[in-house]
């Protein structure tokens, strides 16, 4: 049975502890816990007129680092007037009824305390979802279905994190975990 929720995870950042840029030495992970139908029949709607609004289809990826350097197809953006425009539709979608769990690490510090070995990745990703399941169980939820929707970043890594998936699910102590999730990889192109 579904919980009437769903999820979707990404990442701001990369979660090397190899190469720590300077400039961004942070890695974030961010689950938006939307109820389906707010889903379906606000933000979903609103996105789609943003898109035709400003881009006349709704083939477009909106990721944040474009949009923030106005790189194509954001370069509609450089003119001061649409950036204020659309910037402010998309803080519209915001004012919909949906929840932010956001994991943020400091890289540098994360590695000092802890060490290469671990993945940040790891720790926000299990962090992350409890804090989720914690929230299901709040609404009454638990032990619901809630698909949890990743964007995919390539073979390899995909089933490294669906491994990681099954390990966190394997070793919670948090009764009614493993029952309430399912994960699902999309591609960067789906344009949900």
């Amino acid at each position: 049975m579904s919980s009437g929720y769903v999820v979707y995870v990404d990442e701001s950042g990369d979660h090397s502890l190899t190469s720590i840029n300077a400039d961004f030495p942070v890695f974030v992970l961010a689950f938006c816990v939307f109820r389906i139908d707010v889903y379906v029949d606000r933000v979903v709607p609103l996105m789609q007129r943003i898109k035709f609004d400003f881009f006349n289809h709704d083939m477009i990826v909106f990721h944040e680092r474009e949009i923030r350097k106005s790189l194509p197809p954001f370069d509609v953006l450089l003119r001061s007037d649409v950036r204020q425009r659309f910037m402010s539709r998309i803080d519209s979608v915001f004012d919909e009824r949906f929840g932010v769990i956001a994991t943020a690490i400091r890289k540098l510090e994360f590695k000092e305390r802890v060490g290469a070995d671990i993945s940040p990745y790891h720790v926000a990703f299990e962090y992350g979802l409890e804090r989720v399941f914690l929230q299901l169980q709040q609404r009454g939820v638990a032990r619901q279905e809630t698909v949890l929707v990743f964007e995919s970043r390539g073979k390899r890594e995909d089933r490294e994190l669906e491994d990681e998936f099954d390990r966190i699910m394997a070793t919670t102590k948090m009764r009614g975990m493993p029952e309430s999730f399912r994960f699902t990889i999309a591609s960067k192109q789906t344009n949900s």
